[in-house]
Parts: C-alpha cells; structure tokens; sequence
C-alpha cells in the first residue's frame, strides 16, 4: 500500500513531506548540536509541522543531548 501525500494544513495547496534538519540549543552557557531532528515540510509554502511522535523523537534527542554535555554516560 502506498502512503499518500498529506495537503499542508496552512496553505491547503502544498504536499507535506518529512524532513530531517539539525539545529543548535543552548544550555548551560553552551551550544549543543542536535543531529537527526525530524519534522514535516510544506513544498508550496514552507511551513513546518510537527507531529507528536516527531516531537517526542525530536524532545528525546534534546534530553541525550543535555545528558551528554552535564557528564553523564549516554542513555540506553
């Protein structure tokens, strides 16, 4: 079965499609990378939706992030 395209809820006229970006936090006074953050993006007007899974996915790579950088060993 093939999955169809979803319409962007903002415009009504553009296709969403998932899309994997990186972005920096800061914490602590430090700026972290964050690698393999996931959304989708309109391909008409560019909005950008979150869905709740790729929150969680997105909140959970924050959190390694930040236990990376206070000392602690990785999560498992």
């Amino acid at each position: 079965m093939r999955h169809r395209p979803e319409t962007c809820p903002d415009c009504e006229a553009g296709q969403l499609r998932s899309e994997a970006y990186s972005d920096n936090i800061e914490h602590r006074g430090h700026t972290l990378r964050l690698d393999d953050l996931v959304c989708l993006v309109c391909d008409n007007c560019g909005a950008e939706i979150f869905r709740p899974e790729q929150i969680r996915h997105n909140e959970r790579i924050m959190a390694e992030a930040r236990r990376l950088a206070g000392g602690l060993p990785p999560a498992e």
